[in-house]
């Protein structure tokens, strides 16, 4: 029985991020593929957090750029992943609250900040992630987030850890402005966006030394043949269709259309899937040409 090896294990739908790392328990680790730059982002991420102690006692607040679709969520499990089983190693936790789902709210930068930081307290009471003491001392400024980023800081570094705190996406910059000034001792904030007016302040960012810019790259000819090649690698034979050379190069070629990752993950599973329902052992260029100008994507 042939199976798609561009969907996703329990997603109704090939697009979404990976979790592939062993630190989330993962069972999507051998799905990932270092593309648009990722491998030397991450590197540069090991780097300037080695010691992960170090560097946390001191607040960084890590941005996470590019377009959407490109690795930024990803990009970002496998910073968080390390720096946990790097923290450990030299005797620290590294407790991370995700609050990237947290449904958006149209409001003003200082209300916004102020309502994640009321998120972030309740998870961590929810969790059980930090003792019930500290969850009452955070819960007297959870009107004034620079008072209590500062308390988490320190109760949390009093104790050998550090805060890791994963921020809903943003919009502008403004809101990254203020959370360089929040990312205090002890604690580390993620951020992703995909605005270039975030991405340019990321650049020049407001607090020198504690603003950490990772830029997602589009992908190249190279990246998106790496992809295929990676994803179709060690499948038995018989399990998955094989994709003609003529439908390779066609979807290689795409390079300078489909930039990101999740735009390439949806047009092979596509062309794949039509490939399965029709009981066909290759994956053509026929099933490449019909999404293509299905979608009309040469726009």
């Amino acid at each position: 029985m042939s199976v798609n090896p561009f969907a996703l294990r329990g997603r109704d739908h090939p697009a979404g991020h990976l979790s592939p790392f062993p630190g989330k328990g993962s069972e999507e680790s051998g799905l990932y593929v270092d593309v648009g730059g990722a491998s030397a982002r991450f590197a540069r991420f090991t780097e300037e957090f080695t010691p992960p102690d170090a560097a946390a006692g001191r607040g960084r607040l890590v941005v996470v750029t590019g377009d959407s679709g490109s690795g930024k969520t990803s990009l970002v499990d496998r910073c968080v992943d390390w720096l946990g089983r790097a923290a450990a190693e030299r005797g620290w936790q590294a407790p991370a609250v995700d609050l990237r789902e947290a449904e958006a709210v149209a409001l003003g930068t200082a209300d916004r900040v102020r309502l994640v930081f009321r998120r972030l307290v309740a998870s961590l009471a929810e969790e059980g992630a930090v003792p019930r003491r500290w969850v009452e001392e955070l819960r007297v400024h959870e009107d004034d987030p620079p008072s209590g980023y500062r308390a988490l800081g320190r109760v949390v570094l009093e104790q050998r850890r550090f805060a890791v705190v994963l921020l809903p996406s943003c919009e502008l910059p403004m809101e990254l402005r203020e959370y360089a000034r929040l990312a205090t001792p002890g604690v580390v904030l993620f951020l992703e966006s995909s605005y270039p007016e975030v991405e340019r302040e990321a650049e020049s960012p407001p607090s020198e030394g504690r603003v950490l810019h990772l830029r997602m790259g589009r992908l190249g000819a190279d990246d998106v043949r790496r992809f295929v090649e990676q994803r179709l690698r060690g499948r038995p034979p018989g399990t998955v269709p094989e994709i003609s050379d003529e439908a390779m190069e066609a979807v290689v070629r795409t390079a300078p259309h489909l930039a990101t990752v999740r735009q390439v993950q949806m047009l092979l599973h596509e062309m794949f899937d039509r490939a399965i329902a029709e009981s066909r052992t290759t994956v053509t260029y026929r099933d490449f040409l019909e999404y293509w100008n299905a979608k009309d994507l040469t726009r």
